[in-house]
């Protein structure tokens, strides 16, 4: 592929062009149409090979998204979990990137983190305005990450849409009941972000790009955005398909990396 500094607009809609920000402007990057693999790789960079459900499988996704956002986004136990396995895998994995002597320091940043994320999605005033606005940085760069899979066909995101509209004539009992499900999902939010700002924010003070920190941060544990061409297939069948697919590809990353003999060795004797 080759990169256009000028896109013109006619690259914009083919499937073998992937647009992307450089330096702070559109850039188009143009695969060769004629050779298969590219035009397959663009595709799945821009999420086009994903394989649509069918009424079955939407039918029986719609069951395997409710059991999961119950048992993850919904339930406030879950967030002190997955804000302690995250914190000790996260910290394991730091070891196989760039940030592999800076552990203590991506872990004395994690309450800092915590506090401001949460600050920051119920409108509180931060008390730490440097991490809030680093926080919000981390979102527009797209950092951010959590339990938002919950989408199996855009016709889903329309419904989506369609229902928050809908919100602005709740009744006061249901914005009640809303009010709750809203501060749980901003609870999960925070536990599942905690970690990774934490690490952005040490990365940053590294002197690395916001791109490149933001990245690193995002794949530190799970990535939930990321997904390959049958994901959504599988995982209407499996709730946490992607997330065990993720999570043990990781774990292998961090076990072949350089400290990966001397956790062996620990768990062993542990």
């Amino acid at each position: 592929g080759f990169v256009r500094s000028q896109v013109d607009p006619m690259y914009k809609n083919k499937p073998n062009v992937l647009m992307v920000r450089i330096a702070g402007r559109d850039a188009a990057i143009v695969f060769n149409e004629h050779n298969p693999e590219a035009v397959r790789l663009a595709e799945a960079l821009k999420n086009l090979d994903g394989q649509d459900l069918d009424i079955v499988e939407r039918t029986i996704g719609s069951a395997t998204r409710w059991f999961a956002a119950v048992n993850t986004q919904y339930n406030p136990i879950f967030g002190i979990i997955n804000l302690l396995r995250d914190g000790q895998s996260g910290i394991l994995n730091l070891t196989s990137t760039a940030l592999g002597d800076k552990k203590g320091e991506v872990a004395k940043q994690i309450p800092t983190a915590l506090k401001a994320i949460y600050q920051v999605e119920r409108g509180g005033q931060p008390g730490n305005a440097a991490m809030a606005a680093l926080w919000q940085e981390f979102q527009s760069i797209g950092g951010q990450t959590g339990y938002r899979d919950l989408y199996a066909s855009p016709e889903d995101r329309v419904k989506a849409l369609d229902k928050e509209l809908k919100a602005l004539e709740r009744g006061n009992l249901s914005k009640r009941l809303h009010a709750v499900a809203d501060w749980l999902s901003d609870y999960n939010t925070v536990m599942e972000n905690g970690v990774r700002l934490a690490a952005y924010k040490v990365a940053i003070d590294q002197g690395m790009s916001k791109e490149r920190a933001a990245s690193l941060a995002k794949n530190l544990t799970l990535n939930f955005n990321r997904k390959g061409a049958k994901a959504a297939k599988l995982g209407a069948f499996y709730a946490f398909f992607n997330a065990s697919v993720q999570g043990t590809e990781r774990l292998a990353k961090t076990m072949t990396g350089p400290a990966g003999r001397k956790i062996m060795m620990a768990g062993i004797a542990l």
